[in-house]
C-alpha cells in the first residue's frame, strides 16, 4: 500500500501487546466507545483498528492482509496522514493511541488525588497498559527545601548509554538494555546559572538537583 512502512510498523507493534490485543478480541469494546467524547473520533478509530485486530488473529495463519478499510477510517479523520507518502512512526503510533484512548474514554468525574484522579476520568486500556506517572523531585541546595510534581506520561525520550553501538556505525558494538537506558534518565542532575531553580523558601535562584523516578 504505497509508502505506508510507518503503519504496518505501529500496527504490528501494537498487535502484538498481548493485553491490548486480548481486549478487542475478547471483549465487546464497542460498549466502552464514548460518541460524545469532543476531542474523539465518534468511536470511528477505536472501531477500525478493533475491526483490524480481530481480522488480523481470527483469520488464517500466514494469510496476507491488507488493512485498506483501516487506511480508510484514518484518511477520514486525520488528512495529514491520508495518500501513500511516508509518514514519522511515532508521530502515527502516538496519533492512534491517543485517537483509541479518546474514543474509549468515558471521563469520569475527578478525585483529589493526582494518579488516583486522573485514572478515575481516564479508564480506558489504553491508559492501563501504556500510561505512568512521573514523580519529578527538586532540592535546593542551599535550604534543602525539595519540591515534588507528579505528571502523567505515554512517552518517555530515554539517553542512550554512550558507550554502546558502534561510532563508526559498522553495527559492532553490542545494543543497551532498557533498564540501563531508564537508569540514565532517573540519573540526578545539577541545575545552576541560567538554569537555576527558583528556591520559593530562599526566595531566589538557586543551584538544585533535580530527579526522575
Amino acid at each position: 500500500m504505497g509508502n505506508t512502512c510507518f503503519m504496518n510498523t505501529a500496527l504490528q507493534c501494537l498487535s502484538n501487546c498481548i493485553p491490548l490485543t486480548d481486549y478487542f478480541l475478547g471483549y465487546d469494546f464497542k460498549k466502552e466507545i464514548n460518541a460524545t467524547n469532543p476531542i474523539g473520533f465518534k468511536g470511528a478509530v477505536a472501531e477500525a483498528y478493533g475491526l483490524l485486530v480481530n481480522t488480523l488473529w481470527q483469520g488464517a495463519r500466514g494469510d496476507a492482509l491488507a488493512p485498506s478499510d483501516f487506511k480508510s477510517a484514518i484518511d477520514a479523520v486525520m488528512p495529514h496522514f491520508q495518500g501513500y507518502a511516508q509518514h514519522d512512526v511515532h508521530e502515527f503510533l502516538a496519533f492512534l493511541l491517543d485517537a483509541v484512548h479518546e474514543d474509549l474514554n468515558r471521563v469520569e468525574a475527578a478525585a483529589r488525588e493526582a494518579w488516583r484522579g486522573y485514572l478515575l476520568r481516564n479508564k480506558p486500556i489504553i491508559v492501563d497498559l501504556f500510561q505512568g506517572q512521573l514523580r519529578s523531585s527538586l532540592q535546593c541546595r542551599r535550604c534543602l527545601h525539595t519540591s515534588v510534581t507528579f505528571d502523567p506520561f505515554m512517552y518517555l525520550s530515554v539517553p542512550m548509554p554512550r558507550d554502546s553501538g558502534s561510532s563508526s556505525g559498522d553495527g559492532g558494538g553490542s545494543a543497551p538494555s532498557l533498564e540501563r537506558c531508564i537508569e540514565l534518565f532517573c540519573e540526578e542532575e545539577s541545575l545552576s546559572g541560567e538554569n537555576a531553580w527558583f528556591c520559593p523558601k530562599c526566595r531566589t535562584a538557586t543551584a538544585a538537583t533535580v530527579r526522575m523516578v
